[in-house]
């Protein structure tokens, strides 16, 4: 995760210097503790990792393909707004087999764009720790997910490097 997030610095640093400045300082353990506190779960150790290099970012910009990353207090207010939606349009339901729910109490927010949110599923069982998206119009899609948060970054990081394109794992 760090060596991802390093070679992400370092490409940004080279080819856009501007948008270094918008990577927030390193979350302190003590609000990533409160946040967890807060919504009741566990933040995944890549989550954490990745908090600890940045708290999301000081303005907006466009450092990661999908979607900005979120600060705690990002992923703290972004899960919080969804439980309280959910509550109010039964979109704790899923309403087709196989089809996900628009939001799970278990999904812990990455990154935020246009009103869909990028989620860590921390759900049990074999999809554990994936990547995937929380729409916010549709059910939840986990049909292309990145296997893990750091698998993510370390594709991106490559891309960069090569200028590639970032597609998740089939």
């Amino acid at each position: 995760m760090t060596e991802a997030w390093f070679r992400i610095e370092s490409w940004v640093e080279k080819y856009a210097p501007k948008s270094l400045s918008a990577l927030g300082p390193p979350a302190d353990p003590s609000a990533i503790h409160a946040g967890e506190a807060q919504l009741g779960l566990t933040f995944p150790p890549q989550s954490v990792e990745s908090l600890r290099r940045h708290d999301g970012l000081t303005r907006w910009a466009m450092i990661l393909p999908e979607a900005p990353p979120l600060g705690v207090s990002g992923i703290v207010e972004q899960h919080q707004d969804r439980m309280d939606i959910a509550e109010d349009v039964d979109g704790f339901a899923s309403h087709a087999p196989g089809v996900e729910p628009w939001w799970h109490e278990r999904w812990l927010p990455f990154g935020a764009s246009d009103g869909g949110l990028q989620v860590i599923d921390r759900r049990a069982g074999p999809g554990h720790g994936r990547l995937g998206w929380a729409p916010h119009d549709n059910p939840g899609d986990f049909s292309e997910p990145w296997p893990t948060l750091c698998a993510y970054l370390t594709q991106v990081a490559d891309a960069l490097g090569v200028r590639g394109e970032v597609h998740p794992s089939w």
